[in-house]
């Protein structure tokens, strides 16, 4: 997997609720977390709501991170 140069910053952005940000990271992450799911599953079905359940968990985590809970991705 290629490597996310400006992944740090784009995490940062992320926790301050940057929309466009969160997506670079999720089309970066989604195509190795979906395919170690599915290795794991190997059903499609479950492997697209654990890969959603995944990132909304990741939502989670950068609001607590960042403190700032109840704000909504701009």
């Amino acid at each position: 997997m290629k490597a996310l140069e400006d992944e740090p910053q784009l995490t940062l952005e992320a926790c301050r609720g940057s929309e466009v940000a969160f997506e670079a990271l999720v089309m970066h992450y989604e195509p190795r977390i979906r395919r170690m799911l599915y290795s794991l599953t190997q059903d499609a079905q479950l492997t697209q709501d654990l890969c959603q359940e995944t990132f909304l968990a990741a939502v989670d985590s950068f609001y607590t991170s960042a403190g700032v809970w109840g704000r909504s991705f701009r």
